[in-house]
């Protein structure tokens, strides 16, 4: 069982990482200590965000949603249509 940090030890973290396993299960990676040891290393070490849904498909859009609290209207993994100059 992943055990998160208490909040007590610190009151701000200095950093944040996302690890996005994705196209996994996480019974494919947590527990897997042969295929992913470091994965499970720091999830026990520090803390797992399992209520995480993704918010449409494909990726591009929920990473975005993830990070930010919004799709910020991407809702595909196209190339960005960029303006000319004016």
């Amino acid at each position: 069982m992943v055990s998160p940090v208490l909040a007590a030890e610190s009151s701000q973290p200095d950093h944040i990482f996302f690890i996005r396993m994705e196209n996994h299960a996480i019974s494919q990676i947590i527990g897997n200590t042969t295929d992913a040891p470091l994965i499970n290393h720091l999830a026990h070490r520090y803390a797992m965000a399992t209520n995480y849904h993704g918010v449409t498909h494909p990726s591009l859009p929920n990473y975005l949603s993830m990070i930010s609290g919004d799709f910020q209207g991407i809702w595909d993994d196209a190339k960005p249509h960029l303006r000319p100059p004016s």
